[in-house]
């Protein structure tokens, strides 16, 4: 409606003006017009002036309240799972709330606060809450906005985005993904665009004038890619980490969400089960299984729950594949493999769920393992590889080896990654060097993997009965949890 009565507006001045200049010129060619027609004229054009002088002006009110009240503001309450990075930004928002209790102290708010972690850690929600907490204006932007292949043009909008948080007394300018254009310069990677867009961006973060409540907040997922002189204090003061969550910072993130979605059951054994999800991750579970409770018609229950998780990790399953005998077989015994090695060399990840039905991620069968906590040990990162190369080991032990198939393709791929992070990473390899970093000759980790895999191809050779009875029991029951393959063993 508002943009039919500008366009009725721009087409009455239009046929008022072309009714004059009719009216004007209508006695003849040579007629010249009369004072109070160049007047009416004068006035039509002043009154289309004014209309798009007010437009304008309602444009940038409209602008203005959008960012004093941002679609999707949200508070600390909204925050759960990172209580000591809520408290740091608290204190940000009681300065910008009550700027004089703090410079009566001495204190100057901070130029730029740099909050960085894995992606899906909340870093968006934190800046948003800040504005919403603290009760001032929120513009936000991302970095690629600023990356543009002619030069000039993101430095101008930077230039831009400053010159509007200068209308407010008090604002939070929010930079997401701040790497697209604060890299750290030289390196052979010269771009003059880049760079010109980036000194843009240190000019305007020292050139606040001392009156005015700004507070740049930047999110980054690679703080050590940044500039020094970009992240030095004077520029961004404060740096806050937002890691993934704990267990008990899990159970928390999954309470909230499940009493949002009014579900009639609690976390139950998620938090202990999604070990390296972040909070963005932990919404989507949960959010999953609201979508199966509503195909169902009913609230949130715990089956949902655990089903959302299975397909987090392996995908739904493709009931209506179905694979000749033979490759069942072949899969059975490939799963039944993994299944035997966790519980002999991974006894602190327990077996969740064992399936040979293929899932739509492309796996023929999967072995999912309750996810631990602490830190990784040589002990631990050692059970894993032998776990990922207890499929292929199975395999050989009842095809032979040319008949090995290359199922165990990921597999491979999975254990020389762990093979990389014990000796790269951790140093976990005493045979090779303390040195983490240190680029060990590949036919030592060779040698690892075959020192692994001989671990593995022993264990089940050793127990081949136990294997083929596990095998045999996947083939009827297709899933098993725990206690069932305790059973079948």
């Amino acid at each position: 409606m508002e943009q039919l009565n500008k366009h009725f507006q721009s087409l009455c001045a239009a046929a008022m003006g072309l009714c004059l200049l009719v009216a004007g010129f209508g006695a003849g060619v040579a007629a010249a017009p009369e004072p109070r027609q160049l007047a009416a004229l004068a006035g039509v054009a002043a009154l289309a002036a004014g209309s798009v002088s007010a437009e304008r002006r309602r444009q940038a009110q409209a602008l203005r309240q959008s960012a004093l009240a941002p679609e999707g503001a949200a508070t600390f309450d909204d925050i759960v799972g990172c209580e000591e990075a809520v408290e740091e930004m608290r204190q940000l928002a009681c300065f910008l709330r009550d700027p004089q209790r703090f410079e009566r102290a001495g204190a100057r708010l901070p130029r730029g606060v740099l909050l960085y972690g894995p992606p899906g850690t909340g870093k968006t929600l934190m800046a948003r809450a800040l504005a919403g907490e603290a009760g001032v204006a929120f513009l936000h932007a991302n970095g690629s906005d600023f990356v543009q292949m002619y030069v000039g043009v993101g430095a101008k909008r930077v230039r831009e985005l400053f010159r509007r948080a200068r209308e407010y007394e008090r604002c939070v300018v929010f930079i997401d993904e701040i790497d697209a254009l604060g890299k750290r310069r030289g390196g052979g990677e010269e771009n003059a665009e880049r760079e010109q867009t980036l000194n843009a961006l240190l000019s305007e973060l020292c050139g606040f004038q001392p009156s005015k409540s700004f507070l740049v907040v930047a999110a980054t997922n690679r703080p050590e890619v940044l500039d020094e002189a970009l992240t030095r204090p004077g520029r961004f003061d404060r740096r806050i980490e937002l890691g993934l969550p704990d267990r008990g910072a899990r159970e928390r993130i999954l309470s909230h969400h499940l009493k949002r979605a009014g579900a009639g059951c609690g976390p139950g054994e998620l938090p202990a089960l999604t070990a390296g999800f972040s909070g963005a991750g932990l919404e989507s579970l949960v959010n999953e299984a609201a979508m199966q409770a509503a195909m169902e018609g009913c609230g949130i229950q715990e089956r949902h729950l655990q089903a959302a998780f299975v397909e987090s990790l392996a995908g739904k399953t493709r009931r209506g594949a179905k694979p000749d005998e033979k490759t069942q077989r072949r899969v059975a015994l490939h799963e039944a493999g993994h299944a035997l090695a966790c519980l002999r060399f991974l006894p602190e990840e327990p077996i969740l769920l064992v399936s040979v039905l293929p899932s739509t991620r492309g796996a023929g069968g999967y072995v999912l393992r309750r996810p631990s906590d602490g830190l990784p040990t040589r002990h631990s990162l050692r059970g894993a590889i032998r776990v990922a190369l207890a499929g292929r080991a199975a395999e050989e032990i009842v095809f032979g080896g040319e008949e090995v198939s290359a199922g165990a393709a990921n597999d491979l791929r999975a254990a020389e990654s762990l093979v990389r992070r014990l000796v790269y990473e951790y140093g976990l390899e005493p045979e090779l060097g303390l040195m983490p970093g240190r680029k060990a000759d590949e036919e030592a980790l060779c040698a690892i993997l075959d020192r692994e895999y001989a671990c593995a191809l022993g264990l089940l050779s050793r127990e081949r009965d136990r294997l083929e009875r596990l095998a045999k029991s996947l083939l009827e029951q297709e899933q098993m949890d725990l206690q069932a393959v305790l059973d079948a063993i």
